[in-house]
């Protein structure tokens, strides 16, 4: 199977709603939808910087939650695309003082478990994750066989300053958060080659919306790309990736006993018209957390879903496939516990 994957330089990953789309729409062309709700960000999004004399590119991809490896909220379904960046900006909510520390613990937990399990070989040894200092960067290599296959060099953005605007309530949150990522990351730095000096160093305070330190944080930014070659990083040669199996099945079939009350109930069919009506089963992790995420009945969210799907180039494969308009798709589910759904092509 061919599997799509986008290319950037810096990748920007966080948890929902903590401002990635609002920084990607400040600091590039891009301009990805931004609102007051969870993942309003459905596919990423791609953005070319310049600063300077110097152009690079940023993606931004839906937010991920705890549990995302294992395919909670969007899962997966687009951390592949920031395999092959060269910086892992990890975006972090100043005004989420609460939450934000065991928030930048478990997506650093999600990255590391889909590294190892995107990247494993099939074989009795395991990739080893390190996490340590290189330089005055912080860098997370995957080793297999004592081969290094994946190096990411990690930098760490508190947004929304113009929500905090306190410098000692900065200032406090940095202290916090530096202790809990020195704990946590002894897992990965068995030498403890991480400092909170170089903590310091690779950690920043930007705001989207005023577009506090930006500037300065881009010229970081520059600084890190021009000492880290893209050969150094990407090691495709060496890379075992495992294909993700996201192939759609169309299976076309009768409407059943079970389901046609069921149809007829929701409005999908009308009695006595069921013998035209065609049901598909449409078999697809990516679509079924899409069509999860859609708040039925409302025009604005239906309307976002499907142009999501013609943007990822799944209306395309219904068509080729022969199903039509007022077609039925059971749309097969990926949850525990949860019930297949339907919705009308």
């Amino acid at each position: 199977m061919l599997e799509l994957q986008l290319l950037a330089d810096v990748a920007l990953i966080g948890t929902p709603s903590v401002g990635k789309s609002s920084l990607i729409n400040s600091i590039s062309n891009t301009k990805a939808k931004v609102a007051d709700y969870p993942f309003t960000t459905l596919v990423p999004n791609l953005g070319s910087v310049r600063y300077e004399e110097y152009s690079f590119n940023v993606i931004d991809i839906p937010g991920l939650i705890k549990g995302a490896a294992e395919g909670k909220g969007l899962g997966n379904a687009f951390l592949r695309h920031i395999l092959k960046s060269r910086v892992f900006c990890l975006v972090l909510d100043l005004a989420r003082y609460d939450t934000g520390f065991q928030e930048v613990t478990d997506l650093l937990d999600e990255l590391t478990q889909y590294i190892q399990e995107k990247c494993d070989p099939d074989s009795e040894e395991e990739i080893q994750i390190d996490i340590k200092k290189e330089g005055d960067m912080i860098t997370l290599y995957a080793r297999y066989e004592d081969r290094i296959i994946l190096e990411k060099r990690i930098l760490f953005a508190l947004n929304k300053y113009d929500l905090v605007n306190d410098e000692e309530i900065v200032k406090e949150y940095i202290a916090q958060l530096k202790k809990v990522l020195l704990t946590y990351l002894k897992k990965f730095d068995t030498k403890k080659t991480i400092t909170d000096k170089i903590l310091d160093k690779n950690i920043f305070v930007v705001s989207a919306a005023t577009h506090y330190e930006l500037g300065a944080r881009l010229k970081k930014l520059v600084n890190i790309l021009q000492d880290t070659p893209a050969t150094d990083v990407y090691h495709i040669e060496n890379l075992p990736i495992q294909e993700e199996d996201h192939e759609v099945i169309e299976m076309i079939k009768d409407i059943t006993e079970t389901e046609r009350p069921l149809l007829i109930e929701q409005n999908f069919i009308e009695t006595g018209t069921y013998d035209y009506a065609k049901v598909w089963e449409i078999r697809n992790p990516e679509i079924c957390k899409l069509v999860r995420q859609m708040r039925r009945g409302n025009q604005e969210a239906e309307n976002r879903f499907w142009k999501t799907m013609n943007d990822l180039g799944y209306l395309q494969t219904f068509e080729l496939a022969g199903i039509n308009k007022g077609d039925i798709l059971k749309i097969i589910s990926y949850y525990a516990g949860k019930e297949d759904r339907y919705i009308v092509y």
